[in-house]
């Protein structure tokens, strides 16, 4: 009895070893085939482009990009100071696109022209008028140079001034750019943001206060510049 049971011990001995070795060739024989087998249906299947798939365009700005679809935004751009800024507007059925740019671009022959044509109807409109003053926020350069350029058409035509050093922080954030002024020169501010709109193009939040000095205009200008191709200045 004890050397049956002796004999049988080696057998399962035997077979443990033998079994496992099985085990580990069925399951490396299963993972071959199977790969096998997706490979040959994926090559089986026709090929078909997706029609979902956005057009994606590159555009190369001095060493900084933009990558984008038709439908490019702001909100699609780089952090960078010459980022293309690409919008699409509709014009008479045709597509027009505009070009911006963060980066301060000097306004060109025609919008100077315009400015100071403007400005000679103002003067002429209004010989006695109020000083006007520009302060900017601070923490911005190209506001700062906005600041310049918007100062060199009215000094020209002693309309106004920006004292160097009138930067704040924090003082009307709520809109672009700010004009204060008392209520009794309210036609001569209207006239003057016209005068300047072929240079300056945004919106504009006009503060009337009683108490504010009746030959004192303030421009506050707050927002992110953003320039065309031309040098015309959108501030948001």
């Amino acid at each position: 009895m004890l050397e049956q049971y002796q004999f049988w011990q080696k057998v399962f001995m035997w077979l443990g070893p033998t079994f496992t070795v099985l085990g580990i060739l069925f399951g490396i024989g299963w993972n071959h085939c199977g790969l096998k087998i997706k490979e040959i249906e994926k090559e089986s299947k026709p090929k078909t482009e997706s029609t979902n798939t956005p057009h994606t365009t590159t555009v190369n700005v001095k060493g900084d990009y933009v990558n984008g679809n038709k439908n490019e935004t702001k909100s699609n751009v780089v952090n960078a100071p010459n980022a293309l800024i690409v919008t699409n507007n509709q014009s008479g059925g045709q597509n027009t696109v505009n070009y911006y740019q963060n980066e301060f671009k000097s306004p060109n022959e025609d919008i100077d022209n315009s400015i100071y044509s403007n400005i000679q109807k103002l003067i002429k409109q209004y010989p006695k008028h109020p000083l006007t003053v520009i302060e900017i926020e601070s923490g911005s350069s190209q506001r700062n140079k906005v600041a310049i350029q918007l100062e060199k058409y009215l000094t020209e035509n002693n309309l106004g001034q920006y004292p160097k050093g009138n930067t704040f922080m924090g003082r009307f954030p709520d809109y672009p750019v700010t004009l204060f002024f008392n209520p009794e020169n309210k036609q001569y501010v209207e006239a003057l943001i016209e005068s300047i709109k072929p240079y300056l193009k945004t919106e504009y939040h006009l503060e009337e206060t009683s108490n504010f000095p009746n030959n004192l205009i303030k421009i506050y200008i707050n927002g992110q510049p953003l320039f065309e191709t031309s040098g015309k200045v959108t501030i948001e």
